[in-house]
């Protein structure tokens, strides 16, 4: 009879451990910031006509030398 009653305890515990498991996968990713919005910061994308700097060029922040 004890053996049965801990099968009974072995399997309830293994069906509420995989089902907190699968749960826990099924969290929506809709990107980083849904996630940890302080962790990764994501930039908007920059418009078509933004200006890119050639790769030879050498860019410099205004007023600095």
């Amino acid at each position: 009879m004890i053996y049965h009653y801990a099968r009974l305890v072995t399997i309830t515990i293994a069906i509420s451990t995989l089902t907190s498991l699968a749960s826990a996968q099924q969290a929506e990713i809709n990107g980083a910031n849904t996630v940890m919005p302080w962790a990764y910061v994501l930039n908007d994308p920059a418009p078509e006509n933004a200006y890119v700097p050639a790769p030879n060029e050498v860019v410099t922040v205004p007023g600095s030398a």
